[in-house]
């Protein structure tokens, strides 16, 4: 597997050919070729970040070396699917350590759901805001299957309603320096909804690494960064998850409010 060092050194080399040879004059600006994601336009080479073009768009399923990626650090460098564990902790009467072998043998249930960035079609707002310059292209409609969260949740054993209100999502993201983890949570109604999945796979096949590999969580209904990547522990909480991802991030106001106001 290619480190993110290899990576990176690749992204160079081809941003300095892309100058000369742009791919399609359209992502000119960034002729990154990413492999397995040809074509696509490279908003970030470091914590990458690719968007599908609005030319590919075809297909009612978009195929996965079309879907656009998200990330908001580096993906894990090197991973072993065998050795991965995933914990069910918190608010449950028995916490659970789960291999992807175990997720398995649960029943699994395929949800074909869009995924889309809070932020797509940031590029085309005005005033502008900052963040990744996305186009129209930072959605995806995929197939994805896995057993439902509820199944592990109710395996794990959820303790009384009043202290079990939410559930929150850890992947196995690199955090560089002091850039405060990725953590997400959905209320528990949500939680054991039978659609929200723990998918190990997507349109047929096992996730890829880009997309999750081995387990991401999918939250339909929902923006994509409560569909949280490269899992490695489910916590069952009393309140909602604290964090730079919970509040300020991905924040909407229920009313109208002035401009710069804190929500």
């Amino acid at each position: 597997m290619t480190s993110r060092r290899d990576f990176l050194k690749a992204a160079s080399a081809a941003l300095a050919a892309g100058a000369a040879h742009p791919l399609l004059s359209w992502a000119a600006e960034a002729a990154v070729t990413i492999p397995g994601k040809d074509g696509m336009i490279v908003r970030s080479a470091r914590f990458l970040d690719l968007e599908t073009p609005v030319e590919f768009m075809t297909d009612w399923i978009t195929p996965v070396n079309h879907f656009f990626v998200r990330n908001h650090m580096f993906e894990p460098a090197k991973f072993d699917g065998k050795a991965w564990q995933l914990s069910i902790t918190g608010e449950v009467e028995k916490p659970l350590t789960l291999t992807l072998a175990d997720l398995e043998k649960l029943p699994f249930h395929s949800v074909v759901n869009t995924i889309e960035c809070a932020g797509n079609g940031r590029a085309l707002q005005n005033p502008k805001v900052p963040g990744i310059q996305w186009g129209k292209g930072a959605v995806g409609n995929a197939r994805f299957s896995g057993p439902s969260l509820k199944t592990l949740l109710e395996k794990a054993g959820v303790k009384h309603k009043d202290t079990a209100t939410h559930v929150a999502f850890r992947g196995l993201d690199q955090v560089p320096g002091k850039v405060p983890a990725f953590i997400r949570s959905i209320p528990i109604d949500k939680a054991m909804d039978a659609d929200t999945l723990i998918a190990t796979s997507m349109n047929g096949t096992p996730l890829t690494t880009h997309h999750g590999f081995p387990a991401r969580a999918i939250t339909p209904g929902w923006a994509g960064a409560a569909s949280c990547k490269w899992l490695t522990e489910i916590s069952v909480l009393d309140k909602p998850a604290e964090g730079n991802f919970m509040n300020p991030g991905y924040r909407l106001p229920n009313t109208p409010v002035k401009t710069r106001r804190s929500l």
